[in-house]
């Protein structure tokens, strides 16, 4: 998938950050003409988003009939590099665990983001639910 000669440098020189469509370039493999040039990109140091992050989710599943377990897998795989910075990276598992057992993806890097508070705030019991109860923040479902 992805070339393993990339200089180790999490956290150290960040000076480039990756759009959604490199994401995918790599991830879905649908453009052999940009597949070279999305692997040089990340062969120094870059950093993902959460944006980008949650759009590259949004595209993969708009085009590809991927299975959110095997999305959570190649992003492990993709952030598994020595030269990629994930967002969240304390919480980055927990949000692909979480994503591969069904759980909504956005909703999910909302609590990844909310990790200093202490209460994420929702109508949505099904997030509630879907949270469990290693979420990085916990969640208040409101209302009626």
């Amino acid at each position: 998938m992805l070339s393993a000669h990339a200089q180790p440098a999490r956290s150290a020189d960040l000076s480039r950050s990756l759009d959604t469509n490199i994401l995918v370039r790599l991830l879905a493999r649908d453009d052999p003409g940009q597949i070279a040039a999305a692997e040089a990109a990340v062969s120094a140091p870059c950093l993902v988003t959460a944006t980008v992050l949650v759009e590259t989710i949004w595209v993969l599943e708009s085009i590809t009939q991927a299975a959110p377990g095997d999305l959570a897998g190649a992003l492990r795989l993709f952030f598994s590099l020595e030269t990629v910075e994930p967002p969240f990276p304390e919480q980055i598992d927990w949000v692909l665990d979480r994503y591969a057992a069904g759980a909504d993806f956005a909703d999910l890097m909302h609590l990844a983001a909310s990790r200093g508070a202490e209460t994420f705030l929702t109508f949505d019991r099904k997030l509630s639910r879907q949270a469990g109860k290693s979420a990085p923040v916990r969640v208040e479902t409101l209302g009626a």
